[in-house]
Parts: C-alpha cells; sequence; structure tokens
C-alpha cells in the first residue's frame, strides 16, 4: 500500500544513512519546506502525463543537491533532482505509466534506475540489460507491455526496498569513496551478488584492529609501505569489488 509520508520518510533514511560515507555531507540533503517545494512545476508535470499522487510526492520528498554531476547513491545510478529537473531524461526513451516516477537516472553500461509506482506502494531497481533477471522473469518480461516491463526486475515495497538499501550501508556492504569526477563518488561492494548482500547484513559488525608491528619493521620503505597497505586495506587485494559508478545485481 503506497503511503507518501512512509516512503519520504523511508527515502530521508537512506540519504541520512549515505551521507556518512566521506564523499559527501550533510549539506547535499535538500529537505523541503513542510508545505512543499514550490518549485515543484505541477502544470508541467501534469502535461507530460503525471498524475496527482506523483506530483504531490515529487513536492514533499527529500533530494540529493542536483547541480553539477550529481551524486551516486548505488550502482550506476544517481538521484534525479526534481527541484531543478521536470523530469528524468530516461522517461523520453523508456517511458513508464503516469502513476509512476523515475527516482534515478542510470550511468554506465547497466544504468540502474529507481522505479516508484505510487498505485502499488513498489519501487523496482531497472537495468537496461536484464543480467539478473532469471528465466521465469524474462518469460514474465517478454509477456509485459513494453510500457511495463521494468515490472520483471527486482521490486520490492517501497519503504521495505530503501531500508534494504540503508542497511547495506549501514552493514558496509555497500561503501563509497570520493572520487574527483564522474558523479562525485565511486562505489564499491563486499560481494557481487545481491544473495550474498542478504546474507552480509544479517551479520554483526567487528571491530578490526591490525597489527602493523611486522610490516614496519622492514627496512625498504616502498615494501613497508605496500605492506601496511595491504594490513589496512585487505578488500584493496582481496578482490572486492569496485566501480567508477556504482550496486551488484
Amino acid at each position: 500500500m503506497y503511503s507518501r509520508d512512509e516512503a519520504v520518510k523511508a527515502i530521508l533514511a537512506f540519504y541520512q544513512q549515505l551521507i556518512k560515507n566521506p564523499y559527501l555531507d550533510e549539506s547535499a540533503i535538500k529537505t523541503p519546506p513542510a508545505s512543499g517545494w514550490d518549485t515543484i512545476d505541477a502544470e508541467a508535470l501534469r502535461a507530460i502525463g503525471k498524475t496527482d499522487t506523483v506530483i504531490d510526492l515529487l513536492r514533499h520528498l527529500p533530494y540529493l543537491d542536483g547541480r553539477g554531476d550529481g551524486y551516486l547513491i548505488a550502482y550506476e545510478t544517481i538521484p534525479v533532482d526534481f527541484t531543478i529537473d521536470l523530469t528524468a531524461m530516461t522517461e523520453e526513451v523508456y517511458p513508464i505509466p503516469g502513476h509512476c516516477v523515475y527516482l534515478t537516472e542510470g550511468l554506465g553500461r547497466e544504468e540502474y534506475r529507481l522505479i516508484l509506482d505510487t498505485e502499488r506502494g513498489t519501487t523496482s531497481a531497472f537495468s537496461i540489460m536484464d543480467y539478473e533477471l532469471s528465466m521465469s522473469e524474462m518469460d514474465k518480461y517478454k509477456h509485459l507491455p513494453e510500457i511495463e516491463q521494468w515490472r520483471a526486475h527486482h521490486t520490492l515495497p517501497t519503504t521495505n526496498f530503501f531500508a534494504g538499501w540503508t542497511l547495506r550501508y549501514e552493514k558496509l556492504v555497500w561503501f563509497m569513496s570520493p572520487r574527483p569526477y564522474l558523479a562525485a563518488g565511486e562505489f564499491h561492494s563486499r560481494v557481487h551478488h545481491w544473495q550474498q548482500e542478504e546474507e552480509l547484513c544479517q551479520q554483526e559488525l567487528t571491530e578490526w584492529i591490525s597489527d602493523f608491528s611486522d610490516a614496519e619493521a622492514i627496512e625498504d620503505e616502498s615494501h613497508r609501505n605496500w605492506k601496511i597497505m595491504n594490513l589496512k586495506y585487505p578488500a584493496v587485494s582481496s578482490g572486492v569489488w569496485s566501480t567508477d559508478f556504482g550496486t551488484s545485481g
């Protein structure tokens, strides 16, 4: 069931967790006044077929500042700032029903886009490459009208969807690092598949302190620095997934 207030709360909680990553800060989040954003052009949105429910949602959502390149929030996806943009550019290529809205634009090869459906109260992670679809999902995909085919992709109630993404950052299954270009961030994941992500999300984080004493005793400076780097950041040498853009499948 759709609830504007619950959707807004879930998305804000996700952004508040995201800004704990070192590549952005609290100033990146834009929260609306109680009456909603007055910069949202309701008439223009109605003219392109958006429902009043979608318009009401967009007027009350928090946004990440969309000026410049924007901010990466997960694998190959950046949020649309509707206080600046009328709609996602994606909609010109992959149109969706008027009661649905693209919350993000895709980047890179797989181009993940989040689509929120205000009638069903769900959010879908839609990728043009279809890699994560099972055979049964592919069959479902083929029989859907083109404007509905994204529904075959990973879909959950909106509050559950963003709670899952929030937990991935909270449990350091996903993390972001600064990058001086390409949508202001580099995405990393500890695993390659969403099933593994779910498993890691259920595990407790534990404090880990490396012992650098042996490495610091190495006389050769370059070798010593290399050894310390591998102790500090074992994920770099053990194959943690990293990409210039952004989630796992």
